[in-house]
C-alpha cells in the first residue's frame, strides 16, 4: 500500500516537441536514465500515450531528504522540455450528498455550506437518466482540499451525510474499451449493443443477441454487471483511497485468484453432492 509519504507525479511535455513524448520509447529510456528519475524502479514508473505523460510513483526513500525538491526541479527530460502535476486524487477528495432539490443552484449550495474545517473547492450536480433522457438529481458531488472528507456539512440549518463519491470507470464510446473516452480515441469503431463495426444507432442486433465488446458476454458494453466494468471500479476505487499501482495490482492478483479457487471448490462440491444424492 502506498504510504502517506509517497507521492505520484505526473510529467507533462510542453513545446513543440510534445506531441512525441511517449511515442517515442527509445529516446524516453534514454532521457529518464541520464536524470535524476533514474533511480526510481522500473515497476513504478508508467507511461500513459493516451494522455501523453509519464507517472513516476515515489517512495519515501526516493523522496526524502530534500530528494522531491531536486526532481521537481528537472526541466528537461531527454529532449523535452517538462512541467509537473499531481493526480487530483492526490490533492482532493470527493464526496455526494444527497436530497437537495435539481431546482437549487450549485453555487448557492457553495455559498450557504459549512463543512466545519474541511475546504469546500467545488459543488457539481450529478446527472441521472430517465427514459433514456439525462436530467439533473438531487445528489450533489463535492470536492474538498485534502485526502479526507468530512462526515457531515451543513447546507443552511440542514445537515447532511457526506458519502464518500466513487466515480465511474472512464468508458470509451467510440471502441468501448475501459480507461479513456471517445475524444482520444483512434481505435477501430464497435458498436455498445452488438461490439460490431458500426455505431449503436446501425445497430440491428435483436434482445438476446447482445455481445459485449470487454467480456465478450450477452450483455451491452456498458452494463454494470460486466465483470471488466467492476473490475475497472475496484481498482479505481482502490488507487482512489490513495493504493500505488502495484499494491493495487497485487491485490486485484489475489482477489481474481481466491476467485478462481472459489469456484474451482463450488464445481467439485457441486460434483460431490450430485455423486452421493
Amino acid at each position: 500500500m502506498q504510504s502517506e509519504d509517497s507521492k505520484v507525479i505526473l510529467v507533462h511535455p510542453i513545446g513543440m516537441e510534445a506531441r512525441t513524448f511517449t511515442t517515442n520509447p527509445v529516446a524516453l529510456a534514454q532521457g529518464i536514465g541520464e536524470s535524476l528519475f533514474k533511480v526510481i524502479q522500473k515497476s513504478h514508473i508508467r507511461v500513459n500515450k493516451r494522455d501523453n505523460l509519464v507517472a513516476f510513483e515515489l517512495e519515501e526513500a526516493t523522496i526524502g531528504n530534500g530528494k522531491l525538491t531536486s526532481l521537481l526541479a528537472v526541466k528537461r527530460l531527454g529532449k523535452w522540455t517538462v512541467n509537473y502535476s499531481q493526480p487530483v486524487s492526490q490533492m482532493q477528495s470527493w464526496g455526494v450528498i444527497m436530497g437537495i432539490h435539481p431546482s437549487v443552484n450549485v453555487e448557492d449550495i457553495k455559498t450557504s455550506a459549512d463543512c466545519g474545517s474541511s475546504e469546500l473547492l467545488s459543488v457539481a450536480r450529478l446527472p441521472r437518466y430517465s427514459g433514456g433522457i439525462k436530467e439533473e438529481s438531487s445528489a450533489v458531488k463535492l470536492g474538498f482540499a485534502g485526502t479526507q472528507c468530512p462526515s457531515h456539512m451543513y447546507v443552511g440549518f440542514t445537515r447532511y451525510a457526506v458519502f464518500p463519491f466513487n466515480a465511474p470507470p472512464r468508458c470509451c464510446y467510440r471502441c468501448q474499451r475501459l480507461g479513456h473516452v471517445a475524444v482520444n480515441c483512434n481505435s477501430p469503431l464497435r458498436c455498445l449493443v452488438c461490439s460490431g463495426p458500426h455505431t449503436k444507432d446501425e445497430c440491428t442486433a435483436e434482445p438476446g443477441e447482445e455481445k459485449c465488446a470487454n467480456c465478450h458476454q450477452t450483455h451491452i458494453a456498458s452494463s454494470k454487471e460486466c465483470p471488466a466494468i467492476r473490475n475497472a471500479a475496484a481498482i479505481q476505487k482502490l488507487q482512489f483511497s490513495g493504493v500505488g499501482f502495484e499494491a493495487t495490482k497485487l491485490k486485484m492478483m489475489k482477489t481474481q485468484t481466491e476467485l478462481v479457487t472459489k469456484a474451482q471448490f463450488m464445481k467439485k462440491k457441486t460434483k460431490f453432492d450430485s455423486s452421493n444424492s
